[in-house]
């Protein structure tokens, strides 16, 4: 298990969940400046922050979503980027923030008091002997299978929902912590207040720690993840490595969602075709230890030469199939396809003129493809049938002006690969334990 100290430490620095103004992204900004050095030193997100996050609280935090808690902290001065690409520190607005946060020790005396006058409340009204930790669990439990029933201990605007199963609690037990939960509202003010902070820390405790897997709220409905190219290639390995993890993790999530399939189209896989053959004319242009970001500095880096690269290509389909990623063909080929929407073909080239047609040719198949598999608009996510998961914020922006899906309300045939890997991994972390038996650490899955 998480220690008990951290995981109440954790729970009250991810309180802000329960806040009606704030959303998750915003809830993980104390996470982030509680694990970065105070004396000015600057760190990167892809070795140190999510080591450090996964270290002290158990939480598992894909690049992706960290990368968004970062810009959220950037824009309100609470870190500043460093000398280097991918390096931050925290600012004297951080520092101050981090102060702020309620102390370690304050936390478990304010559960120890709600937990003493639980066993007082038991024993003196309902002859129910227990000690104080045995009370905590009994309030837990209670907390977790009467979620619904507490609405009156949650602030207002909270939207947390019941995400785990519980064991049962007798008709007795169940009575007795309902009347404590009672009798302090109408009683003691201070010990209310202490019991909703409790309750909102045993609900995120039920969603991120549980080891019972629990229902999705809403599940994915027999939907495709189509990977861009520039997903594809870091997944494969052919990218710098911070790419080539946050593309790792995000292929995770998508395997492991229910009703999700990883999949790529063949005219994808004919566009990173050709843009490996063009490395042998790129070869020579770039200086080996010298980071550039872009495909053939990290082919380079990786020690490819030209014929390794052609072996590469000759063994696409094998290493796509490898990685558990389904081919799927559409029957067209790049140079020769003729766009049936010559207007959305002139939007994403208006956006991208650096690109060459097949480039074009490319995204058009794509996003007409998942539309025919779509059969109409998509205001839910988990029924969108077909997505395109790429980092691609041009093409992007350019489907939501094209189609109006923002004034529709509808989802883009493109899904920001940031934003996925966040979509999944709020409705399922992955959380830490430790497994005494084994001596070492897990992952599990919380599904909420």
């Amino acid at each position: 298990m998480v220690p008990e100290s951290g995981l109440l430490h954790t729970l009250v620095l991810l309180s802000s969940l329960s806040d009606s103004d704030s959303d998750y992204i915003e809830a993980q900004i104390p996470l982030l400046l509680s694990v970065l050095p105070t004396d000015f030193d600057w760190v990167t997100v892809d070795d140190h922050v999510q080591a450090q996050i996964y270290s002290r609280y158990g939480l598992k935090i894909p690049l992706h979503v960290l990368e968004q808690t970062v810009h959220r902290a950037r824009k309100r001065d609470l870190v500043v980027p460093g000398p280097e690409k991918g390096e931050i520190g925290i600012s004297r607005s951080g520092m101050l923030y981090v102060s702020l946060l309620p102390d370690l020790k304050t936390i478990e005396r304010n559960v120890a008091e709600v937990c003493s006058h639980a066993v007082t409340y038991l024993e003196s009204q309902h002859a129910i002997a227990l000690s104080e930790s045995e009370a905590e669990d009994l309030l837990r439990r209670f907390i977790v299978q009467h979620t619904p029933d507490l609405r009156s201990f949650m602030e207002p605007g909270s939207e947390i929902e019941p995400v785990v199963e519980a064991v049962p609690l007798g008709t007795r037990e169940s009575r007795a912590v309902s009347g404590f939960f009672a009798f302090v509202e109408h009683s003691d003010p201070r010990i209310a207040s202490l019991v909703r902070d409790f309750v909102k820390g045993s609900l995120l405790c039920a969603a991120l720690y549980s080891k019972s897997p629990a229902h999705f709220t809403s599940k994915f409905r027999d939907s495709r993840v189509f990977l861009d190219t520039n997903i594809l290639f870091p997944l494969l390995g052919y990218d710098h490595e911070p790419a080539c993890r946050a593309a790792r993790e995000l292929a995770i999530l998508v395997k492991e969602a229910p009703g999700l399939r990883l999949s790529v189209l063949d005219v994808t896989v004919d566009e990173a075709a050709a843009k490996l053959r063009h490395f042998e004319h790129e070869y020579r242009s770039y200086v080996p230890n010298v980071p550039v970001d872009s495909l053939y500095s990290a082919l380079i880096e990786k020690g490819m030469t030209p014929s390794k690269v052609i072996l590469a290509i000759a063994d696409l389909d094998n290493t796509i199939r490898e990685h558990g990623i389904e081919l799927v063909s559409t029957n067209y080929r790049l140079e020769e396809y003729s766009p049936s929407d010559a207007r959305l073909f002139a939007a994403i080239k208006s956006a991208k003129p650096d690109k060459p047609a097949a480039s074009i040719n490319h995204d058009v198949i794509a996003v007409e493809y998942v539309r025919r598999l779509r059969r109409g608009r998509i205001r839910v996510l988990e029924s969108a049938r077909a997505i395109i998961a790429s980092a691609d914020a041009r093409l992007f922006r350019t489907l939501d002006r094209y189609y109006g899906h923002w004034e529709r309300g509808t989802y883009s045939e493109v899904v920001l690969d940031r934003i996925l890997a966040s979509i999944l991994w709020m409705k399922s972390p992955q959380i830490a334990y430790y497994d005494e038996s084994e001596h070492r650490f897990r992952a599990i899955r919380a599904r909420a």
